[in-house]
């Protein structure tokens, strides 16, 4: 078991992993990636507002903007301090940044199964 499982053992709260795939191309640039960082913000406020996805939602983000990548692995809503802002550039490879997200969500679901949560 990694140290990034330690805390299903230290908290073995119901979990649900939550993967955002975020455009962040060239065509996001000015105000759509600003409302694209706000929005991420706000989607992480609300959720630490309820007492129980704070402790249960589990977050990754990919993002699709010249490659495809992950900004953050799984990490409860609770430990999430903040999402660093996105910026917006090139291409959109988002087959690829929702394969990377569904690859990721299989594999915690096994390590969830592993831990017994």
């Amino acid at each position: 078991m990694s140290d990034h499982d330690d805390d299903l053992l230290e908290n073995p709260s119901p979990r649900c992993p939550v993967a955002l795939v975020l455009d962040t191309s060239g065509s996001m640039s000015g105000e759509p990636i600003a409302e694209l960082n706000a929005g991420a913000r706000l989607f992480i406020e609300e959720l630490r507002r309820d007492d129980l996805a704070r402790w249960s939602v589990e977050l990754a983000v990919f993002t699709a903007g010249g490659t495809a990548s992950c900004l953050r692995s799984f990490i409860c809503v609770e430990e999430i301090a903040y999402i660093e802002p996105m910026n917006a550039d090139g291409l959109t490879p988002l087959g690829q940044a929702v394969s990377m997200a569904l690859d990721a969500l299989e594999q915690r679901k096994v390590a969830y199964r592993n831990a017994g949560v």
